[in-house]
């Protein structure tokens, strides 16, 4: 089997490709094509392990999986399973809301998942699989076989792809999380109203420009200047004296 990174050409859109990356791997599969598999995914593992049924008015219900990876591969191509490789995804086809994602060649027993019956309008949650636990340190992660990526958050975890064989090994596997930074809706709005109340502040300041002409002071300063003192006149110079007159 080779692998392969290169991964872009399989959608026009190329939609998701970064989680695509990040949380699994393509592969050239003998008389499948190019297949993108999850890493800690093992044998036990079907791509709605995970994830909910969803009810929309007008369009019923609607899968909605829970993987971190999982957008691009349940509204466009097919999960197909491959012996001796388990569940795989194949790109192809064109983008659709699949009400019901399309599954090729499930093993034996398998059920295919389909909507529930009814409209009631209730969202049916699923949660059959393992997923990443917190470990004894807050910046600690237990990765299990089996969770698909399920709880790492997308940059936390270098390098998943060693790590997956690693896991296959061991059952699971802790490993230190990266902080993810991403700026907060309140750390936002309080730059907004910052910057708002330094408006309204040198809105208010008084203005010397002449009549028709406008200027907005400084925020730090909120007194009006002083006006200069008046420049004192010179005093007039004494006329000279005047010249004898030398009679004659």
């Amino acid at each position: 089997m080779a692998r392969s990174n290169s991964y872009s050409s399989y959608s026009p859109y190329a939609y998701g490709t970064t989680d695509l990356n990040y949380y699994g791997n393509f592969m050239n599969v003998p008389g499948y094509g190019s297949l993108w598999q999850p890493y800690f995914a093992n044998a036990g593992w079907d791509p709605f392990m995970n994830g909910s049924w969803s009810y929309s008015p007008g369009f019923g219900y609607n899968w909605v999986s829970a993987y971190p990876w999982g957008w691009t591969p349940y509204h466009y191509g097919s999960w197909l399973f491959v012996p001796s490789y388990g569940w795989m995804w194949q790109p192809g086809g064109n983008w659709s809301y699949y009400s019901t994602p399309r599954v090729i060649n499930p093993p034996a027993r398998f059920q295919v998942p389909r909507p529930p019956a009814g409209g009631s309008g209730s969202t049916v949650v699923v949660n059959r699989g393992p997923i990443t636990a917190p470990g004894v340190s807050p910046r600690q992660v237990v990765i299990r076989d089996g969770s698909a990526g399920l709880g790492v958050p997308r940059g936390s975890v270098k390098n998943l792809g060693k790590i997956t064989t690693q896991v296959q090994q061991k059952g699971a596997v802790v490993r230190d999380v990266r902080p993810v930074s991403v700026p907060t809706a309140t750390a936002a709005s309080a730059a907004r109203a910052s910057q708002a109340q330094a408006a309204r502040t040198a809105a208010t300041q008084p203005s010397s420009m002449p009549s028709g002409r406008t200027s907005v002071s400084s925020p730090r300063s909120s007194a009006p200047r002083p006006a200069p003192s008046p420049r004192p006149m010179p005093a007039p110079r004494p006329a000279p004296p005047s010249s004898p007159r030398i009679p004659h």
